[in-house]
């Protein structure tokens, strides 16, 4: 599994998907494609995710950035095979290596949310503190409304506590 530094979300409306552009920590990239269908439930779960943090927001914001930023450089510390590079990836790099998730692991805790999507080979992560998630989300809605879709309503409060529904984490499948 690939450990993310940064994630920058936009929409190509020549695939008709929303594109994930991912620099991880060891300096490398990669293009992660996402569906329409999946993106539609990552969005529904991410909005219900966000309001219940706004609610349940920690005491400590300052502790729970710190928290979060040594939880990214744990993951990311140990045996890393490359320096990282100081010059950002170009198209081409995006482009050469891009693969379509097909799954996305969603796992909250009181202090953040890690994200891993994936498919059958291959896996890549971030972990986001509720304000960071939060402009994550923001950015989402921006794609849905450049590719003119209509953005799926988020988990209702009685869907969220709904004992069916998952409390710790989430798969979301095709």
């Amino acid at each position: 599994m690939t450990m993310m530094k940064t994630l920058a979300t936009d929409y190509s409306s020549s695939e008709d998907r929303v594109r994930l552009r991912c620099v991880f920590l060891d300096g490398g990239c990669a293009t992660v494609w996402l569906t329409r269908r999946l993106a539609d439930q990552l969005l529904r779960h991410v909005a219900g995710l966000v309001e219940r943090q706004s609610a349940e927001a920690p005491e400590n914001a300052q502790e729970t950035a710190q928290e979060t930023a040594q939880a990214t450089a744990d993951a990311g510390a140990p045996g890393t095979a490359e320096a990282p590079s100081d010059e950002p990836p170009s198209e081409v790099d995006f482009a050469r290596r891009q693969w379509l998730a097909q799954a996305i692991d969603v796992s909250p805790t009181k202090r953040h949310v890690q994200l891993t999507f994936r498919n059958s080979e291959r896996a890549a992560q971030i972990g986001m503190d509720p304000a960071t998630l939060r402009k994550w989300l923001d950015a989402l809605h921006e794609v849905y409304r450049a590719a003119a879709w209509t953005p799926p309503a988020p988990k209702t409060r009685a869907e969220q506590d709904a004992p069916s529904a998952p409390v710790r984490a989430l798969k979301i499948t095709h």
